[in-house]
């Protein structure tokens, strides 16, 4: 412990008692048990005043000298969860990404369908005077409508998810398992800035589609003429 104590950087070292040794086994092999006939490792717990000054090369080398000495950081299980986090966010993005070439695709499709279903209302268009532009506005007005819907019903979808989700989380699970789920994972809960990006969404996917829609009846007219 003098040996910890004497590293630059470590604010406080020390010595937990057998007594809390062995409540640390607790949750792992249960009340209750006469752990007197295990030989128990004794453990330092060190603070550190500032991780950044802290020399934990130092104290590694020198617990080195010491038999059966070894000294455990947050280093490897942090980089882990760094690890898991890249890939989760890596993951997000190309799911997202795919949702939203789905979402061009479909819209591309279901517009040249309904251009094919509604080519002589076009013919007729075209024949008393009306320009590419007016017909690719219709259509646009038309799946602008389509998109606010969608999006605004995809919206409120999410928040009762979310507000489901929460609920359950916060009834079933028991306050303890409740922390160290949104330590790693996060809360269950949109607060109001979760609340925001999800109601931004709803423009985006009517502005999206009705570009999309647009653009499509602009080349769909002009390939036909």
């Amino acid at each position: 412990m003098s040996l910890a104590q004497s590293t630059p950087g470590v604010g406080a070292a020390r010595a937990l008692t057998v007594e809390e040794s062995q409540a640390l086994l607790e949750p792992w092999l249960g009340a209750g048990l006469d752990l007197s006939a295990i030989d128990i490792p004794r453990l330092i717990v060190v603070q550190l005043t500032d991780p950044v000054d802290a020399d934990v090369e130092q104290l590694q080398r020198n617990l080195q000298a010491i038999n059966g000495a070894s000294l455990d950081t947050h280093a490897a299980w942090r980089e882990q969860l760094n690890v898991m986090a890249g890939t989760v966010v890596i993951s997000g993005l190309l799911i997202l990404g795919l949702i939203g070439v789905a979402t061009v695709l479909a819209i591309v499709f279901a517009t040249r369908g309904a251009m094919a279903s509604n080519r002589e209302i076009v013919d007729v268009l075209h024949f008393i005077g009306a320009s590419n532009k007016f017909i690719a506005g219709a259509f646009q007005g038309r799946f602008l409508s389509i998109g606010l819907q969608g999006g605004i019903l995809g919206a409120l979808l999410a928040i009762l998810f979310f507000l489901v989700i929460g609920t359950a989380a916060n009834s079933v699970l028991p306050s303890e398992a409740t922390a160290q789920v949104g330590v790693l994972f996060g809360d269950f809960l949109l607060g109001w800035t979760g609340l925001v990006f999800i109601l931004a969404v709803v423009p985006v996917i009517a502005v999206l589609t009705a570009v999309t829609s647009r653009t499509t009846v602009r080349r769909y007219l002009s390939e036909a003429s």
